[in-house]
């Protein structure tokens, strides 16, 4: 599966959100989960695409509504690359994104290749 991950603050909270293609199960994910000051899980999650009738599904728009609902805003960058991941059906990628000053970052852990 490809993974993005992006960190942000929600109500005073350290969340992580991730998200990207399962390419196993043919669809889209997305999970959003508290993190401590150590970037380590806390509690339940805040989302996840597991706990839907459709848990995977074919187009991320879901997914967006749901980030938007939760007021979190997350590089378009991500979107357009998760995006992609699911048009070429991406496995095996890991990706952190950051914003700092309004520039958009993005660090590759590691991505099989094509």
């Amino acid at each position: 599966m490809s993974q993005h991950v992006f960190n942000a603050m929600l109500n005073g909270e350290k969340i992580e959100v991730l998200a990207g293609w399962d390419r196993p199960l043919q669809g889209f994910f997305l999970v959003i989960q508290r993190i401590d000051p150590g970037d380590r899980p806390i509690g339940p999650y805040l989302f996840s695409n597991l706990d839907m009738g459709e848990p995977h599904p074919k187009s991320f728009d879901h997914f967006r509504n749901v980030l938007d609902e939760f007021g979190i805003r997350v590089p378009q960058e991500m979107v357009d690359e998760i995006i992609r991941d699911g048009a070429v059906n991406k496995g095996n990628k890991r990706v952190i994104h950051d914003v700092r000053d309004g520039e958009h970052y993005r660090k590759v852990l590691y991505e099989e290749a094509s």
